[in-house]
């Protein structure tokens, strides 16, 4: 249990470091033009993860293990190169959502049915679709340019009901300090992450 908790602040000391000002900003300018941006987001986070994995003696696979957005898992040797290896001591695979208040309806942002929203990834972690060791992570990037904080609140608090709903545990929380692009407007940031007990 320990060692869980030692990972998860790691995680999460990683996953709030790499908000650079130069990733701030171009954040901030996907805020403003209101469109989804998760692979921007996974390609980020799969960098900032890169030496975080390493000292774990782990790497970092993208689109692997089920199309797991990113996974940190153990490796082994394959044939075309380096492979993950589920199996191994550690594979945590990380579904990741985006979405914005532009959406204006919280439900449908995040758990309309049919579709691939927030309320999926939750379920696919809590009934154990994909390996997990010791667990797997769910992380919702969340913006707002045109509503406001009160806006981008009832999105985060739809986002933890919703986690609760499902068993899983709210890991991190960060507020991101977004700067002001534009003199009409600043863009707002929340980024989360659930994990399967």
């Amino acid at each position: 249990m320990t060692e869980n908790l030692v990972f998860l602040a790691a995680f999460h000391e990683t996953c709030k470091s790499m908000w650079t000002q130069d990733r701030l900003q171009t954040l901030g300018r996907i805020a403003v033009q209101g469109r989804q941006f998760e692979n921007w987001w996974k390609f980020e986070l799969a960098t900032a993860l890169w030496e975080f994995a390493t000292a774990r003696g782990a790497k970092v696979f993208i689109e692997a293990h089920g199309r797991a957005d990113i996974v940190v898992c153990s490796y082994r040797q394959g044939r075309g190169g380096v492979e993950l290896d589920p199996a191994g001591a550690l594979c945590v695979p990380i579904e990741l959502k985006t979405t914005g208040t532009w959406w204006g309806n919280v439900r449908k942002a995040l758990e309309e049915t049919g579709a691939d929203r927030l309320a999926t990834d939750f379920d696919d972690l809590a009934k154990g679709a994909r390996t997990v060791a010791p667990f797997g992570l769910v992380g919702l990037l969340l913006t707002d340019a045109t509503h406001g904080p009160k806006a981008l609140e009832r999105f985060v608090s739809h986002a933890i009901a919703l986690g609760e709903s499902f068993g899983l545990k709210l890991v991190s929380q960060d507020v991101l300090q977004v700067p002001r692009l534009y003199t009409n407007c600043q863009p707002l940031a929340r980024q989360l992450f659930w994990a399967n007990p």
